[in-house]
């Protein structure tokens, strides 16, 4: 469970490491607590999570080179780091839009 910040009370199923590393450092996101979050809503959603981590990773480099604009991107910050984009990317993926 998480204990404390904005995801506070999310309950969490083991991290395995290579999700981890696909959801935290791939993205650029170092705040276990968001990673564990992202893998938690990865599960609830249905998405596998290093599947999931790879094809967020690779928006984001593709934004972060120019390739992808923020009118590509439903006007989603695809910067790396920014774990509120990741987890509307991964409701966008869920949900079949954009």
């Amino acid at each position: 469970m998480i204990k404390d910040g904005k995801r506070r009370g999310t309950v969490s199923d083991i991290v395995e490491y290579e999700t981890a590393a696909l959801m935290g450092t791939n993205l650029g996101i170092l705040d276990i607590r968001e990673v564990a979050y992202l893998v938690y809503l990865c599960d609830a959603l249905g998405i596998d999570g290093m599947s999931g981590g790879s094809t967020i990773g690779f928006a984001m480099e593709c934004f972060e080179e120019g390739i992808l604009k923020p009118e590509d991107c439903d006007g989603i910050d695809m910067s790396f780091g920014d774990s509120e984009s990741a987890e509307r990317v991964l409701k966008d993926i869920a949900n079949k839009k954009g």
